[in-house]
């Protein structure tokens, strides 16, 4: 049984979903001058689920030390954090005019299907976007 079926039904009626684009981060290529860059795989009109910051959520950027504007989104799929180790990550979404970087997961939920990250604001837009087929 996915739960978020069921709660974003409810959710939905209060909050509608905002229609976005999401940018799935597909490792470094080579930019200009040879420097390397994150691209990315784009997916228009992707239902968003964007939220205020919950109490936990703000805790939680606090203590990692995330400044700017932030939001909580759920998403049926699943995003990725900047994870430095592993050289992945750092997903980003486009939504009511602005940018976003996926900077923590707050939940993954792989067996049904979707997640809740935190986002920040960017200033520039991803570069380096391939189109996904």
């Amino acid at each position: 049984m996915n739960l978020r079926d069921l709660a974003h039904g409810l959710t939905a009626t209060v909050n509608p979903d905002t229609i976005g684009d999401v940018y799935v981060n597909t490792g470094p290529v080579t930019g200009y001058g040879g420097k390397r860059v994150p691209g990315f795989t784009h997916y228009a009109n992707q239902a968003l689920q964007v939220q205020a910051m919950s109490y936990g959520a703000l805790q939680r950027s606090e203590a990692l030390n995330i400044q700017g504007v932030k939001r909580q989104v759920y998403f049926n799929g699943a995003l990725r954090g900047i994870e430095r180790l592993a050289g992945a990550g750092g997903d980003m979404l486009g939504f009511n005019g602005a940018y976003w970087l996926v900077v923590d997961v707050l939940e993954e939920w792989d067996t049904s299907g979707w997640c809740k990250v935190l986002v920040v604001q960017q200033v520039d837009p991803p570069e380096n976007v391939v189109e996904a087929s």
